[in-house]
């Protein structure tokens, strides 16, 4: 870690980006270039030090690294808090009835994890198993407890 001079950012996260700010300064106490990661600069992926990495993409591209971090496990380990990268958030008022659908089609998807897996035409790369991935990997209500820990997190970023 404290070799790495230069990190490349995922352009399809902010909060990643924030993240891996913050994990550099007040717990890897490393202070690297950053540059912005374009889709063309990952087709050059054995020429990058080191670099962000979200979505699928980390899948096919950690065999390319010989140090993979998990932002997540990171942050546990920094602050001893999960960390929230993703929730359902409006900027306006919802109708009492989109709402009620919305969370009875959540809360039977999160019941029914298995079906879902089993019925996606969804493309899973090769050693994934998005079964224990979306039963063991991510946690979803959306409770105070993490709340708090969202408003943690934007502190920290405030201080970057």
């Amino acid at each position: 870690m404290n070799e790495i001079k230069t990190i490349y950012l995922d352009f399809e996260s902010r909060t990643s980006v924030k993240l891996v700010r913050v994990l550099s300064d007040h717990f890897w106490k490393i202070h690297p270039e950053w540059l912005p990661a374009n889709p063309e600069i990952f087709s050059n992926i054995k020429n990058i030090e080191a670099t962000v990495i979200i979505g699928d993409k980390t899948f096919e591209m950690r065999n390319y690294f010989p140090f993979v971090y998990d932002l997540a496990e990171e942050w546990k380990k920094f602050t001893g808090l999960p960390f929230v990268f993703a929730c359902w958030t409006a900027n306006k008022a919802i109708s009492q009835e989109f709402l009620t659908k919305f969370n009875q089609a959540t809360e039977w998807g999160v019941n029914n994890i298995s079906e879902v897996v089993e019925n996606t035409d969804y493309c899973i790369p090769k050693g994934v198993n998005l079964l224990n991935y979306l039963q063991n990997d991510i946690n979803y209500p959306f409770d105070e407890q993490k709340k708090k820990r969202l408003l943690f997190f934007e502190i920290h970023c405030l201080i970057v």
